[in-house]
Protein backbone atom coordinates (compact mmCIF):
# COMPACT_ATOMS: atom_id res chain seq x y z
CA UNK A 1 0.00 0.00 0.00
CA UNK A 2 2.82 2.41 0.77
CA UNK A 3 4.25 2.00 -2.73
CA UNK A 4 0.96 3.11 -4.25
CA UNK A 5 0.85 6.16 -1.97
CA UNK A 6 4.41 7.16 -2.87
CA UNK A 7 3.64 6.61 -6.58
CA UNK A 8 0.59 8.91 -6.31
CA UNK A 9 2.70 11.61 -4.65
CA UNK A 10 5.30 11.39 -7.44
CA UNK A 11 2.47 11.40 -10.02
CA UNK A 12 1.21 14.64 -8.49
CA UNK A 13 4.70 16.16 -8.71
CA UNK A 14 5.00 14.99 -12.34
CA UNK A 15 1.63 16.51 -13.26
CA UNK A 16 2.56 19.76 -11.48
CA UNK A 17 5.78 19.91 -13.50
CA UNK A 18 3.78 19.35 -16.69
CA UNK A 19 1.45 22.25 -15.87
CA UNK A 20 4.30 24.59 -14.88
CA UNK A 21 6.32 23.80 -18.03
CA UNK A 22 3.51 25.15 -20.21
CA UNK A 23 4.32 28.74 -19.33
CA UNK A 24 8.08 28.23 -19.00
CA UNK A 25 8.88 26.57 -22.33
CA UNK A 26 7.36 27.15 -25.75
CA UNK A 27 6.79 24.61 -28.53
CA UNK A 28 9.38 21.95 -29.20
CA UNK A 29 11.24 22.49 -25.93
CA UNK A 30 8.10 21.71 -23.96
CA UNK A 31 7.36 18.63 -26.06
CA UNK A 32 10.90 17.34 -25.50
CA UNK A 33 10.74 18.03 -21.75
CA UNK A 34 7.30 16.44 -21.42
CA UNK A 35 8.35 13.37 -23.36
CA UNK A 36 11.58 12.91 -21.41
CA UNK A 37 10.03 13.40 -17.98
CA UNK A 38 7.06 11.22 -18.95
CA UNK A 39 9.28 8.34 -20.02
CA UNK A 40 11.34 8.72 -16.84
CA UNK A 41 8.22 8.81 -14.66
CA UNK A 42 6.58 5.75 -16.23
CA UNK A 43 9.90 3.90 -16.35
CA UNK A 44 10.51 4.54 -12.67
CA UNK A 45 6.84 3.94 -11.82
CA UNK A 46 6.83 0.45 -13.31
CA UNK A 47 10.05 -0.45 -11.52
CA UNK A 48 8.86 0.99 -8.21
CA UNK A 49 5.38 -0.56 -8.26
CA UNK A 50 6.85 -3.95 -9.20
CA UNK A 51 9.20 -3.73 -6.22
CA UNK A 52 12.36 -3.79 -8.33
CA UNK A 53 11.70 -7.38 -9.45
CA UNK A 54 12.14 -6.53 -13.14
CA UNK A 55 15.32 -5.11 -14.64
CA UNK A 56 15.31 -1.43 -15.62
CA UNK A 57 16.05 -2.05 -19.28
CA UNK A 58 13.16 -4.49 -19.56
CA UNK A 59 10.76 -1.75 -18.45
CA UNK A 60 11.93 0.93 -20.89
CA UNK A 61 9.83 -0.26 -23.87
CA UNK A 62 6.69 -0.09 -21.71
CA UNK A 63 7.48 3.46 -20.62
CA UNK A 64 8.12 4.55 -24.19
CA UNK A 65 4.92 2.90 -25.45
CA UNK A 66 2.96 4.56 -22.66
CA UNK A 67 4.24 8.00 -23.64
CA UNK A 68 3.56 7.32 -27.32
CA UNK A 69 0.02 6.28 -26.40
CA UNK A 70 -0.49 9.39 -24.27
CA UNK A 71 0.70 11.52 -27.18
CA UNK A 72 -1.81 9.80 -29.43
CA UNK A 73 -4.53 10.31 -26.84
CA UNK A 74 -3.66 13.99 -26.72
CA UNK A 75 -4.15 14.35 -30.47
CA UNK A 76 -7.34 12.28 -30.34
CA UNK A 77 -8.61 14.42 -27.46
CA UNK A 78 -8.01 17.61 -29.42
CA UNK A 79 -10.08 16.41 -32.36
CA UNK A 80 -12.74 14.31 -30.59
CA UNK A 81 -13.10 15.00 -26.88
CA UNK A 82 -12.88 18.78 -27.03
CA UNK A 83 -15.83 19.10 -29.44
CA UNK A 84 -17.72 16.45 -27.44
CA UNK A 85 -17.45 18.52 -24.28
CA UNK A 86 -19.05 21.49 -26.01
CA UNK A 87 -21.73 19.41 -27.72
CA UNK A 88 -22.67 17.51 -24.56
CA UNK A 89 -22.63 20.68 -22.46
CA UNK A 90 -25.25 22.18 -24.78
CA UNK A 91 -27.29 18.98 -25.12
CA UNK A 92 -27.09 17.49 -21.62
CA UNK A 93 -25.64 20.16 -19.36
CA UNK A 94 -23.19 19.31 -16.61
CA UNK A 95 -23.99 15.59 -16.77
CA UNK A 96 -22.85 15.45 -20.39
CA UNK A 97 -19.55 17.13 -19.54
CA UNK A 98 -18.96 14.74 -16.65
CA UNK A 99 -19.58 11.75 -18.92
CA UNK A 100 -17.09 12.99 -21.51
CA UNK A 101 -14.44 13.69 -18.85
CA UNK A 102 -15.05 10.25 -17.34
CA UNK A 103 -14.62 8.66 -20.76
CA UNK A 104 -11.34 10.53 -21.20
CA UNK A 105 -10.09 9.29 -17.81
CA UNK A 106 -10.95 5.73 -18.82
CA UNK A 107 -8.91 6.30 -21.97
CA UNK A 108 -5.94 7.52 -19.92
CA UNK A 109 -6.14 4.43 -17.71
CA UNK A 110 -6.31 2.18 -20.75
CA UNK A 111 -3.27 3.86 -22.33
CA UNK A 112 -1.19 3.67 -19.13
CA UNK A 113 -1.99 0.00 -18.58
CA UNK A 114 -1.93 -0.93 -22.27
CA UNK A 115 1.36 0.87 -22.87
CA UNK A 116 3.11 -1.26 -20.26
CA UNK A 117 1.57 -4.43 -21.68
CA UNK A 118 2.45 -3.51 -25.26
CA UNK A 119 6.02 -2.68 -24.20
CA UNK A 120 6.33 -6.10 -22.56
CA UNK A 121 4.99 -7.76 -25.71
CA UNK A 122 7.50 -5.84 -27.83
CA UNK A 123 10.29 -6.90 -25.51
CA UNK A 124 9.33 -10.57 -25.72
CA UNK A 125 8.63 -10.79 -29.43
CA UNK A 126 10.26 -8.02 -31.46
CA UNK A 127 13.30 -6.50 -29.80
CA UNK A 128 16.79 -7.81 -30.66
CA UNK A 129 18.30 -10.50 -28.46
CA UNK A 130 20.99 -8.33 -26.75
CA UNK A 131 18.27 -5.99 -25.47
CA UNK A 132 16.41 -8.87 -23.88
CA UNK A 133 19.48 -10.08 -22.04
CA UNK A 134 20.95 -13.53 -21.63
CA UNK A 135 18.29 -14.89 -19.29
CA UNK A 136 15.29 -14.02 -21.48
CA UNK A 137 14.39 -16.07 -24.50
CA UNK A 138 11.52 -15.39 -26.89
CA UNK A 139 8.47 -17.42 -26.06
CA UNK A 140 7.88 -20.25 -28.49
CA UNK A 141 4.59 -22.01 -29.04
CA UNK A 142 4.24 -25.23 -27.09
CA UNK A 143 3.72 -28.68 -28.59
CA UNK A 144 0.36 -29.25 -30.25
Amino acid sequence: MWRQAVWLIVLTVYLYQEVRSRSALPGVGRIALSSATGVLFFWWGQWFLLGGQVRWRDLLPGAMCTMAGLGGLRVFSYFVFAPLVVTNAVSYGAVGVVLVVESWLIGVGFVVYGGALFGHWLLDHHLPHPFRGRDRQPTAPGPS
